[in-house]
């Protein structure tokens, strides 16, 4: 796999995606991307990869471990969750705010972001994207 143009944009946007990580965690913000690859994670393993080309499945499979492995070292070091992220800008009023709250998803309770996104929105744009 070593000529694998996709193996190598798949290691380098993970050393890009680690300095971007400490990059975030000085403005308060390292959780975020916990939270979008937690999705991601989690929309691939949702996706019917049975009609999908080949390829895509390998893909999609490789993307769960490399993702999976970088998501288990964050979980480690996520941040207080006592502290919330206010992730949609729809949300303009405290009514709105403990609605979402209540209504957001695992991960999104995991992860301290405040977001009417979920795993199914996540599975959708990698649909759409194939």
């Amino acid at each position: 796999m070593s000529g694998d143009g996709w193996h190598s944009d798949a290691c380098s946007t993970a050393n890009q995606d680690a300095h971007n990580g400490h990059a975030l965690d000085r403005v308060g913000l390292a959780h975020r991307l916990g939270w979008a690859v937690d999705n991601t994670v989690a929309a691939l393993g949702k996706l019917d990869s049975t009609s999908a080309p080949i390829r895509t499945r390998q893909q999609r499979r490789r993307a769960q471990v490399v993702l999976g492995s970088w998501l288990e070292a964050a979980r480690s070091r996520k941040r207080s969750a006592t502290s919330v992220d206010v992730l949609d800008p729809t949300i303009r009023s405290e009514a709105t705010l403990k609605e979402v709250q209540r209504a957001r998803s695992a991960v999104s309770k995991r992860w301290g972001v405040v977001s009417v996104l979920a795993v199914n929105d996540f599975a959708a744009a990698l649909e759409a994207a194939q």
